[in-house]
């Protein structure tokens, strides 16, 4: 007689432990679910000031689909006084334009900047062997009012093992009306133009 008397018991414990499963699986699944899309969202922000230099948060703008990537092989200067002439492998001049020692910045926005540099040994063409001594540098020359201005955007110096600057990178806005060059300092007529080693990468994305 007394053991009877568990089996209602134990027929609503086993009612109850299957309740707080069901209402444990829909709280996770609705967590889950919530956090995805939160960071599917993602936002665009801006540093104190005002100025929209970088991007604020773990994802992508939504902005970035509308992006796109453009790369510029090296050219061998004439003399070691220019800077480094590029040419672009998929050019899109509504961005960037396709070759020169100067590219025209022609679009504001998020700008992703990719630079190697590598050089060689030309002894045998008078220039200079690479050395710790030599400095790559990615520039943005701006002109306002009648004024120019110079601002360092990326700043390496050359490995003795490698004789790479090895990849310098990082995330910029800028605007329509800047020119990128990018300077070997001492000057040098050492470069090697393989694709492989020596490089400009943009990926750009759109700030609206």
């Amino acid at each position: 007689m007394p053991q009877r008397s568990l089996h209602p018991l134990v027929y609503i414990l086993l009612m109850w432990i299957t309740i707080v499963s069901i209402i444990q699986v829909v709280f996770i699944a609705f967590f889950f679910t919530l956090g995805q899309n939160g960071q599917s969202l993602g936002y665009r922000g801006e540093k104190p000031g005002g100025t929209n230099d970088s991007l604020v948060g773990t994802t992508l703008p939504t902005t970035a689909k509308r992006g796109m990537m453009l790369n510029f092989k090296a050219q061998k200067a004439p003399t070691a006084k220019e800077a480094i002439f590029w040419v672009a492998v998929n050019p899109n001049q509504n961005v960037i334009s396709e070759s020169g020692k100067e590219l025209d910045i022609k679009k504001d926005g998020y700008y992703f900047l990719s630079l190697r540099v590598t050089l060689s040994s030309c002894e045998e063409a008078g220039g200079s062997t690479p050395s710790p001594e030599h400095t790559v540098k990615l520039k943005l020359n701006l002109k306002s009012q009648g004024k120019s201005e110079e601002k360092v955007l990326l700043e390496g110096g050359i490995d003795r093992q490698t004789n790479s600057s090895g990849q310098l990178s990082r995330v910029k806005g800028l605007y329509a009306g800047g020119k990128l060059v990018v300077t070997i300092s001492p000057q040098t007529m050492c470069l090697n133009t393989s694709e492989a080693v020596t490089h400009l990468d943009v990926i750009f994305m759109q700030k609206h």
